[in-house]
């Protein structure tokens, strides 16, 4: 039997969802295409996830998402169980969240987004969500397991100015 294919949830938002025959070449022939990743969107996303590490999800300012405590120290690369598709084709999920919530009776996945956000977004980043709650629901074997994943959010900042 041959390997699984590996997706990362995020290739769903930045790769399928953009050029989809340069997603097909880094699938099927290895080639990639690196378009670079400004460094402020990382920094920005360590002081985020700094902040709002154990911290109640009221920090959250929205009254949309049940009490529980925001876990932003899950930095390992996760991979799920091998899945099979609808044609018997055996693939693995593999990537990092930037938080989760921990409600004690179940999970929530947050994605932190460096953006503003609008109804096209959000569907574009849909396939990434459910893809990290099948990545912890069904975790490869010595993996975080978050069962079961009751909700997926993203929490957008969007600056609109910065202070020196």
């Amino acid at each position: 039997m041959s390997k699984p294919y590996l997706f990362s949830p995020s290739e769903f938002a930045f790769g399928y969802s953009g050029c989809k025959r340069c997603y097909y070449d880094l699938k099927v022939n290895n080639i990639r295409i690196n378009f670079g990743f400004p460094s402020i969107f990382s920094k920005i996303d360590s002081i985020q996830k700094e902040f709002y590490h154990n911290k109640t999800s009221k920090y959250l300012n929205t009254n949309k998402v049940p009490e529980g405590i925001i876990k932003t120290d899950y930095a390992k690369l996760h991979k799920s169980e091998v899945l099979y598709d609808q044609k018997d084709r055996a693939f693995q999920l593999r990537g990092k969240i930037d938080a989760y919530i921990d409600h004690k009776d179940f999970f929530s996945i947050i994605d932190f987004k460096v953006t503003n956000i609008n109804e096209k977004k959000s569907l574009t980043y849909m396939t990434q969500l459910n893809s990290y709650a099948i990545m912890f629901e069904k975790p490869d074997l010595n993996y975080l397991k978050l069962n079961p994943v009751k909700n997926l959010g993203i929490f957008c900042f969007e600056p609109k100015n910065l202070k020196l």
